[in-house]
């Protein structure tokens, strides 16, 4: 089940795990995966259900309490998610995870200011995913009243300078053919091609493309797939899986 879980196989996933829970219904690990799997499937419900199991027996897990919160907030269930988001953090204080999740529901409550602090604090905890944390710092600062246009430019320089180290390598030049008649290969790469915010405008760019000069190619970091996902891996000439991949 934990195997086919980083395959983001999660329909294989949850039925393995079932099956473990079913010789050892006490088996905190598998059911925590298990809420894994049934939240990436979109089964909020299911998820609640086995982190709220785990957590009967054990409350100071600090990750079920933290995939608890989280599930409430994608079922839009704001306040239980921030109670449950701040016991996670009551017992790891250095939850970069956590300090971005409650910046995003305070963000969806609209308490701009705190949602900012929470979100530098994740920011600043020097781990992987340092960089999406600054990218949501950034995106908020977008919504503060009290930000000036400076300030808010500065935050996204700052992403920059902490972030973006690729430099050209003239050792390695480009090998494609330079035919200024051949197609030209546009790639776009997003973790939300589904129904978001993204899709909205996404689709209309796409179709939009004349196919007789443009190949589109969408690299799909998305996990929670759905039918917007069906109907754009249908619109691209070119679908690549890229969740799990590095750089």
């Amino acid at each position: 089940g934990a195997l086919m879980l980083r395959m983001f196989n999660f329909n294989e996933a949850a039925k393995a795990l079932a099956n473990a829970i079913a010789y050892d219904p006490d088996y905190d690990d598998a059911l925590i995966n298990l809420g894994v799997a049934h939240y990436m499937l979109g089964e909020a419900d299911e998820a609640i259900s086995a982190y709220r199991h785990v957590l009967e027996r054990n409350p100071d897990n600090g990750f079920a309490r933290y995939s608890l919160g989280v599930s409430y907030l994608e079922d839009q269930r704001l306040e239980e998610a921030e109670v449950e988001i701040r016991r996670a953090l009551e017992l790891d204080p250095e939850n970069a995870m956590a300090h971005n999740t409650l910046g995003v529901l305070l963000l969806d409550q609209h308490f701009v200011s705190e949602s900012l602090d929470a979100m530098r604090q994740a920011a600043d905890v020097n781990t992987i995913s340092a960089p999406v944390f600054f990218s949501n710092y950034a995106f908020a600062s977008l919504y503060s009243p009290d930000k000036t246009n400076e300030e808010i430019f500065d935050i996204h320089t700052e992403f920059g300078c902490r972030f973006s180290t690729s430099k050209p390598d003239p050792e390695r030049p480009h090998a494609n053919t330079r035919d200024p008649e051949k197609k030209l290969r546009v790639g776009y790469m997003s973790p939300d091609f589904r129904a978001h915010s993204v899709s909205y405008f996404f689709e209309a760019i796409i179709a939009s493309h004349d196919r007789r000069k443009y190949e589109i190619v969408l690299y799909s970091d998305t996990t929670r797939k759905d039918v917007v996902t069906d109907s754009m891996r249908d619109a691209a000439d070119l679908w690549v899986e890229s969740g799990g991949l590095t750089d």
